[in-house]
């Protein structure tokens, strides 16, 4: 699904409220997406929405964030609600398996980890890249496959995301206090910076 490019206002101009607006509205994206992933149904279509209010934070017009993602949750929870379910049968059959072949003999063990290992690592890939071919697309498969498009067109980069969203996940659980504000808005700038720009155009 195409996002809008509208604006009525001019270009941002660095000035100090806009940098305070700027980063009021991610702290406020990164609060309701939080809330959001609370909801395990909401998860998918919370993430896609967080994709959709950074796009506006960009364009320099007035992003009102908590309303635009609950709104936009509202309308894709249809066809995005099993985004969530279907990630945390992953997350745990990832985490499972890897608990299995840590104790198990080498050097069978080894190589089952490294299998495990790379299959978690590209379903974590093509994880943080699908609210981005979410916001862009409609169907499931269709945004599995742009996910795995826009992954697999810019591996550096995509390699270079995924481990930045894990020293900030680390990042977060060292310092909760900060952890709380800042996950949700860690992953979503992460993605934005690594596809959100190429795939959803300029703001």
């Amino acid at each position: 699904m195409p996002l809008d490019a509208t604006s009525s206002r001019p270009p941002h101009r660095w000035t100090l409220l806009g940098v305070m607006t700027v980063a009021g509205d991610l702290i406020v994206i990164s609060i309701t997406l939080l809330i959001l992933w609370a909801g395990l149904l909401t998860a998918g279509p919370g993430s896609t929405a967080a994709m959709r209010a950074r796009r506006r934070v960009s364009q320099d017009a007035p992003s009102h964030p908590f309303r635009n993602m609950l709104a936009d949750t509202r309308r894709d929870f249809r066809k995005q609600w099993s985004y969530g379910p279907i990630i945390a049968l992953i997350g745990a059959s990832s985490w499972i398996s890897t608990a299995f072949w840590l104790v198990a003999p080498a050097p069978f063990g080894v190589i089952m980890m490294a299998v495990v290992l790379a299959l978690a690592a590209v379903a974590a890939l093509v994880t943080l890249a699908l609210p981005t071919a979410s916001a862009r697309t409609n169907g499931f498969r269709a945004a599995i496959v742009d996910a795995a498009r826009l992954v697999a067109f810019r591996p550096f980069v995509s390699i270079v995301a995924l481990a930045a969203a894990v020293a900030a996940g680390i990042l977060c659980v060292w310092i909760p206090t900060v952890g709380v504000v800042a996950a949700g808005m860690a992953l979503v700038e992460i993605a934005w910076r690594a596809w959100g720009k190429a795939a959803l155009g300029p703001a």
